[in-house]
Parts: structure tokens; C-alpha cells; sequence
């Protein structure tokens, strides 16, 4: 039977996100976030390799588009007014060769 996806929201003192895990899917989404993305990307990646992850999609704010390109991200998509009006970029890293 097909795992559902399971949405949560985690938080520290640095940051809060709130992310989807499609196990079924082999892919992580984190819908929104907040405060120091170095720390959050920290932990997304150990959370991609713990759960053997082969995509991490993430809905980037426009001013942060830069330090996930340079953390190897790719663009994918765009959506005009997303974030209370401000526009969001769907950026992915992928973990596999496929």
C-alpha cells in the first residue's frame, strides 16, 4: 500500500519550517520557512540522507534565490504573488543520478 505524505513543522531557536515527506514519492518538500537558512539547509540534508530522499523541492522567496543556487539547487518553477503577494520560485536539488 502506498505511504501518504506527512506534513509537520519543525522549529528551533534559529529557524522554523514547514516540510512534506513523500517517502512513497522518494521526495522532500518544504512548503515555507523562516530565519537562518545555512542552519535549515544543515538540516534538510541530513534529514535527505536518513530517509534515502532522491528530491528535495523547495518554494523559495525571491531574495534567498541566490544562496540555494549556490547550494546546487536548480530552478523549476515560478508563481506570481505566493508569499502574501511576493512572488515564489520552486527550486529542487536531486540526490540521484536518475
Amino acid at each position: 500500500m502506498k505511504q501518504l505524505p506527512v506534513t509537520t513543522t519543525e522549529r528551533s531557536s534559529m529557524y522554523q519550517f514547514v516540510k512534506t515527506m513523500d517517502l512513497y514519492n522518494k521526495r522532500m518538500r518544504i512548503d515555507d520557512y523562516y530565519g537562518h537558512l545555512e542552519d535549515m539547509h544543515k538540516v534538510w540534508m541530513n534529514e535527505m540522507v536518513e530517509s534515502h530522499c532522491e528530491k528535495l523541492i523547495v518554494k523559495v522567496r525571491v531574495e534567498d534565490v541566490l544562496f540555494f543556487l549556490q547550494e546546487g539547487f536548480v530552478l523549476e518553477a515560478f508563481v506570481e504573488r505566493y508569499f502574501s503577494g511576493n512572488n515564489m520560485i520552486f527550486m529542487c536539488k536531486y540526490f540521484s543520478d536518475d
